[in-house]
């Protein structure tokens, strides 16, 4: 059992770093958003499963903190609501953890649940949701269900997988209880960015996916030059993003010339008239701050298992001998160009290496 968590580990960024938020704040339409969380895609989680399926059978289940899903913390009223979706769909028991008594809260979604609305509609709690209060639950669920479906693609499943959803903190022994993966030869793992978990048995650890590297970075921002421009966000949305926390905050205000670096001369007339700014104090625009890697992410560990650890060493130097050879290979042919063209059978008859050779 592969339980994978999302945030920081499959996905760059905490929940996107508000940019789902935005594109349905902006009424993007769900193929859009869909097409982000791909973008954002960790490559490394699909090379570990693809190694782990080579010698073991494997079952993908999303393992996630999404408190909010179970104890709403509603922005409309102050009250904070227990939520109840389909009965069965529920789990809780006290686990001990470090010889301390810890609750667990899981709700268990299943993978033929195809909309937000599907989840909504289940709703058993004791308080009555309001309209707008659905709404922004339906929003949080809308974007959940986009990771998984772009999941499911990037790791080629048949089938949605389950989604685990918690509001405390993880175990991986009650997780694989909850998908019924039980008995004597059952084995489960988690992948985690989480530091806190890593002296916990059975979690792999995962660093953090917080910066992008080539192509995604530079997706990334043609995806937002064309869907998310920010002369063309609500004014609230921007004041939203602003908001965020530093370490994930997205959008910022740069002023004077630092704002006009990158503009056109007609672009950079175009921010200073919508900031009331003018020629002389450069203005001011909003950019995307996206933190850029040198590298891809780094390869993810695998468990313990049979077979495994020979494998990652076959393909490791399966790859050093390819990069080997490719170089022989292509130093051994340029002095075979340089014998060949120096003879004068080679002079004559260059252009038939040439078509031989490419």
């Amino acid at each position: 059992l592969c339980l994978l968590d999302l945030d920081m580990t499959c996905f760059w960024g905490n929940d996107a770093n508000d940019l789902g938020c935005a594109m349905q704040w902006m009424a993007r339409p769900r193929h859009l958003l869909r097409q982000l969380y791909s973008i954002l895609w960790n490559p490394a989680a699909s090379a570990a499963i693809a190694d782990l399926r080579t010698t073991h059978n494997t079952e993908i289940v999303i393992y996630t903190m999404r408190g909010a899903l179970l104890n709403y913390r509603s922005p409309f009223r102050r009250l904070t609501l227990s939520l109840q979706w389909d009965p069965s769909w529920h789990y809780e028991q006290v686990t001990i953890v470090n010889n301390e008594a810890v609750p667990q809260q899981v709700l268990s979604i299943p993978g033929d649940v195809k909309t937000a609305a599907d989840i909504l509609d289940t709703y058993s709690g004791v308080e009555d949701l309001l309209e707008r209060e659905r709404a922004d639950l339906g929003f949080c669920f809308e974007r959940l269900l986009a990771a998984r479906d772009v999941l499911q693609e990037k790791l080629g499943l048949r089938e949605a997988p389950r989604v685990l959803v918690t509001s405390t903190v993880k175990d991986v022994v009650y997780a694989a209880r909850c998908v019924g993966h039980v008995g004597g030869n059952a084995r489960a793992f988690l992948w985690d960015d989480n530091e806190k978990l890593w002296n916990r048995r059975n979690v792999l650890p995962v660093d953090k996916y917080d910066a992008l590297a080539e192509p995604a970075y530079t997706e990334l921002q043609s995806f937002l030059s064309e869907h998310l421009a920010p002369p063309d966000l609500d004014s609230g949305l921007v004041r939203f993003l602003q908001g965020a926390p530093a370490a994930t905050r997205v959008l910022e205000e740069v002023w004077g010339a630092a704002a006009s670096a990158t503009d056109t001369p007609k672009a950079r007339e175009d921010n200073l008239k919508n900031e009331g700014g003018s020629p002389d104090d450069g203005g001011s625009r909003l950019q995307y701050v996206i933190p850029r890697a040198s590298h891809i992410p780094p390869q993810w560990s695998l468990p313990s298992l049979p077979g495994l650890k020979d494998l990652r060493s076959g393909l490791l130097s399966l790859r050093t001998w390819s990069k080997t050879l490719l170089r022989v290979g292509s130093e051994v042919d340029a002095i075979v160009r340089r014998v060949y063209s120096s003879s004068s059978f080679g002079a004559k008859h260059d252009v038939a290496l040439t078509d031989a050779t490419a």
